[in-house]
């Protein structure tokens, strides 16, 4: 940062098209965070992830739009109760997850989601050998 003073009210609404309305509580810090490590331009497309992950958009050094999206308690619910989390479960009780192995998942699934981005909830799954069915 270059020592300018921030303001922040602290809460923030935006409405979609629908008049539905998004808040913000305090995830503006973490923009001017990330902002800072960006080198501070004046224009980005933010995403924080969480329980409510926001997507913000900043334009002229300030907050223009956000929204928010249940992406992160969706996540958790379908791993939770459906067989989608089967396998996850599995490798939990297995200990079989790494920081690596998880970093990679991460990493191919960040990738995949940019490749496809007109389909929010595809899913890849990779085994690694073949499934014989004999």
């Amino acid at each position: 940062m270059d020592g300018s003073s921030v303001t922040s009210a602290g809460l923030k609404t935006a409405r979609d098209a629908t008049g539905s309305c998004y808040v913000i509580r305090g995830e503006e810090t973490q923009v001017i965070g990330a902002l800072a490590r960006l080198g501070d331009p004046a224009d980005a497309t933010l995403i924080l992830p969480g329980t409510h992950t926001k997507w913000l958009r900043v334009a002229d050094g300030e907050i223009a739009d956000f929204a928010t999206v249940m992406t992160g308690e969706l996540h958790a619910a379908l791993l939770d109760a459906t067989i989608l989390g089967d396998p996850v479960r599995s490798a939990d009780a297995a200990g079989v997850a790494d920081n690596e192995s998880n970093a990679e998942a991460s990493d191919s699934g960040v990738a995949h989601s940019l490749s496809h981005p007109g389909q929010p909830f595809a899913a890849r799954l990779q085994r690694p050998h073949p499934i014989s069915l004999r």
